[in-house]
């Protein structure tokens, strides 16, 4: 699909109308089955739902763009799902907030199947059936509540334990400076900046500036040129070997695993009680926090605290 993300979703939307149409018709003939394998409708039947859905297909499509450099909606495979889902559940969304956000990307790969029938091409983007997957994986590292913490207890013996230098690089920048996963495995010369910045765009495309110690910055800067000098754009991890890495070095240690947020609660606990100590009130901490987070809601901060 050619055009912008506006076009793109609009596009999508044309093989989901089912407004003023019968939802148990359509649910009958469809076809598709849901999580639990109860038959589905494939078209949206309602103006709340819709709006839902395409503020998540937009959203997609946005993060497609900003850390995949994945332009056409048509090419999004699993791993991208994959990522925004879990970018989600870094977060500190709940399961229920993250499951209803699968449903819509449920819907958006039913629109995209519709495309490439009528273009009479396979379809390859990402699939319902994967989804069932992630839905799961979701369930088992997404907070149950907003209240539930997810901190690691001995972080640093974990980061001491990956078996990959450029793994434990990822996790000392989620650790000490509260990078999400993506924002941290991949990084491109731009990026570093003189007197130990770094550069790197966050959640909705907010420019996010840290300042790193030397040794942390250092070693990030022999990476970068390391991949350079080989030819890539610059530093970037495979996130799911970066995964199981992490898995495998919490169950060396006998530590809980809550995959890489964990180090966002962390530095968020640790960096929270920083402001405190330098006698700034618990309500101007906690928006600190925020900032350093790179949220654009205060409220969401309170999940990691």
């Amino acid at each position: 699909m050619k055009g912008s993300i506006t076009k793109q979703v609009n596009y999508v939307w044309m093989k989901l109308d089912g407004i003023g149409t019968s939802k148990r018709e359509s649910r009958n003939v469809s076809g598709k089955t849901g999580a639990h394998n109860q038959k589905v409708s494939d078209k949206v039947h309602s103006y709340r739902y819709k709006d839902e859905v395409l503020r998540t297909a937009r959203e997609l499509a946005q993060f497609a763009r900003e850390n995949f450099g994945i332009k056409d909606m048509e090419k999004i495979r699993d791993d991208v799902v994959k990522a925004y889902v879990d970018y989600k559940i870094e977060d500190g969304l709940t399961y229920r907030t993250i499951s209803t956000y699968i449903a819509h990307l449920s819907k958006v790969a039913i629109g995209l199947e519709k495309i490439a029938e009528e273009k009479g091409k396979e379809y390859k983007a990402f699939s319902r059936e994967f989804l069932k997957e992630v839905r799961q994986e979701a369930k088992q590292h997404a907070v149950k509540n907003i209240h539930q913490n997810r901190a690691y207890s001995n972080p640093e013996k974990i980061i001491a334990n990956l078996s990959a230098p450029e793994h434990k690089l990822v996790a000392e920048l989620q650790l000490n400076h509260g990078l999400r996963v993506i924002e941290a495995s991949r990084f491109s010369p731009e990026q570093l900046k003189e007197d130990n910045k770094i550069e790197y765009v966050g959640k909705g495309g907010k420019m996010m500036e840290k300042v790193l110690d030397s040794a942390l910055y250092d070693k990030l800067k022999s990476n970068v040129e390391k991949a350079v000098n080989e030819g890539k754009v610059g530093f970037e991890v495979d996130y799911q070997e970066f995964l199981k890495d992490l898995k495998r070095a919490c169950e060396i240690i006998g530590e809980e695993y809550h995959a890489s947020h964990g180090f966002r609660y962390n530095y968020a606990q640790n960096r929270l009680m920083e402001y405190i100590n330098e006698g700034y009130s618990p309500d101007e901490a906690r928006q600190l926090v925020s900032e350093d987070l790179g949220h654009n809601r205060p409220e969401i901060t309170k999940h990691y605290l």
